[in-house]
């Protein structure tokens, strides 16, 4: 559906709703769990976007990638209370 839609904006010269029909579809596809498809969309999109002057798509594109990466890794330290020095 998005792909015909930007299709049908690409045929008409409709940029912006081309590109917005890209967006939509490359979130679904990682709300539906194709991620690596969906972050290979969105990050061409990005790049696409961008070089054409369309700098609010870029950004969507870029934090929907952001989003559906894993947080990194970080270390466990074994917690303490915290202890004032001045008592």
């Amino acid at each position: 559906m998005f792909a015909d839609c930007a299709k049908e904006a690409r045929s008409h010269g409709y940029k912006q709703l081309e590109l917005d029909a890209q967006l939509a579809l490359g979130e679904l596809e990682l709300k539906l769990g194709d991620s690596p498809k969906g972050r290979a969309s969105l990050e061409s999109l990005e790049r696409s976007a961008s070089a054409k002057g369309f700098v609010l798509i870029a950004r969507k594109a870029a934090g929907a990638v952001g989003e559906n990466h894993p947080p990194p890794q970080t270390f466990q330290h074994a917690a303490r209370p915290f202890q004032n020095p001045s008592r």
